[in-house]
């Protein structure tokens, strides 16, 4: 499923009909099952993804990440404002940092976070090389 956008989008609407006609209350006891799940691991835990394993400590941000960026795009689709915990948008942006810098993308991120250039049509640090800063 990784990298399919409509493999992608099945899931997603799979995963809101799992969620019924109580959103909000699945949500919290989803959330206080995970928060009591991270509590008791341990931070060198290895955690099996698709992927290949990885420690929890470094895991726990990727997840951070997910949670943020599919939060903002819950809220623009229901025309409410971008919002999101500090905490996990500072979690979520150095994860970015640590991305564009070994993909090779962050002089070019770290300019255009400071107003010095643009970032280039469909920029995505976790897409393909098309979108790189070089062009």
């Amino acid at each position: 499923m990784a990298g399919d956008p409509d493999a992608m989008a099945d899931w997603g609407r799979q995963a809101g009909r799992v969620l019924g006609d109580h959103p909000s209350a699945v949500i919290a006891g989803l959330a206080d099952r995970a928060l009591s799940a991270v509590r008791k691991a341990d931070p060198d835990a290895a955690v099996a993804t698709p992927f290949g394993g990885i420690r929890m400590r470094d895991y726990l941000p990727t997840r951070t990440l997910e949670l943020a960026v599919h939060g903002l795009d819950l809220a623009a689709a229901m025309g409410l404002p971008p919002t999101c915990p500090p905490c996990a948008l500072e979690t979520s942006l150095v994860l970015c940092g640590t991305l564009a810098t070994h993909t090779g993308k962050a002089p070019g991120l770290l300019l255009a976070a400071t107003g010095r250039q643009a970032l280039p049509p469909g920029f995505n640090l976790l897409g393909t090389p098309e979108a790189s800063l070089d062009g």
